[in-house]
């Protein structure tokens, strides 16, 4: 519950805090009362604008930001007649002035409106997806939600439609698999557990579907009442993985996948390394990243990393059955591991390390 309760409400976007500051003159005080001072004035003048943060909340709306969009235009309706009559004294122009702010005044109402309702659905949804608890459907949607973007209201209706379509198969085909696959695992313990999932899931991914093709629509309306306000052009895929050696080879989506993890995770802590390989662990939901300087662990629900190796603490890597062993260089403690059931997916991940391990050991030689 309480997962559900900060993926919702934990969105607080672009609150517009504004202190004041503090002016002193001819002033003659201790250190310790000066920074008395200044701490009291900015605890009151941020206490004062609570209200702004709490009013940016998206799971409300951001109220706040719908506020200022519909008062800049309200505000555009007096002042482009003013400015064109002011500027060129020609009568002609209070009327195109008039027509300029009126077309202001409802773009930007437009925006405001489609804005809120579209950040108010966008937190719901985000809080009915993790009551699923289907890892395998937040990370389809996640994805989804990534790499679909509505530019125009009818992209977003139909990127909508199909949100709509796969919350309620998903909660369908949850019902029916989950069962199996909990007794499959636990037997008939894990028989019920995937049963209560399943009941969970449906009416909960449903419901995540109906939000998301409201949010892609107002998503669309919003891009469509901001059309012409640039020239800019949007991404239609993920960033390409050039390799290591220079060399540029076929689009791979999956290499883009997983190069984004690695640049993202954490806040972008490893967004310099050079991505080399990876594969999914753990139901879909963690993913083993290796890169020409560590290798490193991460839920990609979390967008967190688990475990990460640099090269130069790691002393020797093993190939096991049932996965991969890491051994630390110096380290009393448990030895890392990697499971990978699939052999195809085991060897092919083995063999990028033993490539990063060559290309990591030839430039610290280099370097010596």
């Amino acid at each position: 519950m309480l997962n559900i309760l900060t993926m919702a409400i934990g969105n607080i976007n672009d609150a517009p805090l504004k202190l004041s500051s503090l002016f002193l003159t001819n002033l003659r005080a201790p250190v310790p009362y000066l920074l008395q001072t200044m701490r009291e004035h900015y605890q009151q003048a941020f206490l004062y604008q609570v209200y702004r943060v709490l009013g940016s909340a998206d799971v409300l709306g951001n109220p706040v930001g719908l506020f200022n969009n519909i008062s800049s235009g309200v505000m555009d309706i007096f002042y482009e007649p003013y400015q064109g009559f002011i500027m060129t004294d020609r009568p002609q122009e209070l009327g195109i002035g008039l027509a300029k702010g009126g077309l202001s005044f409802l773009k930007k109402s437009v925006f405001g409106f489609s804005d809120s309702f579209a950040k108010f659905t966008s937190s719901m949804a985000k809080g009915l997806t993790a009551a699923s608890m289907d890892k395998q459907f937040q990370e389809k949607r996640r994805i989804s939600r990534q790499k679909n973007k509505p530019n125009h209201a009818l992209y977003g209706f139909k990127i909508g439609a199909t949100s709509l379509i796969d919350g309620f198969s998903s909660g369908i085909t949850g019902l029916a698999t989950q069962p199996i696959d909990g007794a499959a695992k636990e037997g008939a313990s894990g028989f019920f557990k995937g049963l209560g999932k399943g009941l969970i899931g449906l009416p909960t991914k449903t419901a995540t579907g109906f939000f998301d093709f409201a949010n892609n629509v107002s998503e669309g309306i919003r891009s469509t009442a901001t059309a012409f306000d640039g020239e800019g052009l949007d991404k239609v895929r993920l960033s390409r993985v050039v390799s290591y050696d220079g060399a540029v080879t076929r689009y791979s989506e999956r290499e883009a996948q997983g190069q984004l993890w690695l640049k993202t995770c954490d806040g972008g802590k490893f967004s310099t390394d050079t991505y080399l390989a990876h594969v999914m662990l753990h139901g879909q939901d963690h993913a083993c990243i290796v890169s020409l300087n560590r290798i490193l662990v991460m839920s990609l629900v979390k967008m967190s990393v688990d475990w990460v190796l640099p090269f130069e603490k790691i002393e020797h890597i093993i190939l096991e059955r049932t996965g991969i062993m890491i051994k630390e260089k110096n380290s009393y403690g448990p030895e890392r591991f990697i499971p990978i059931s699939d052999i195809a997916e085991k060897r092919f991940l083995y063999t990028k390390i033993s490539v990063a391990v060559s290309e990591y050991t030839k430039r610290s030689f280099i370097a010596l």
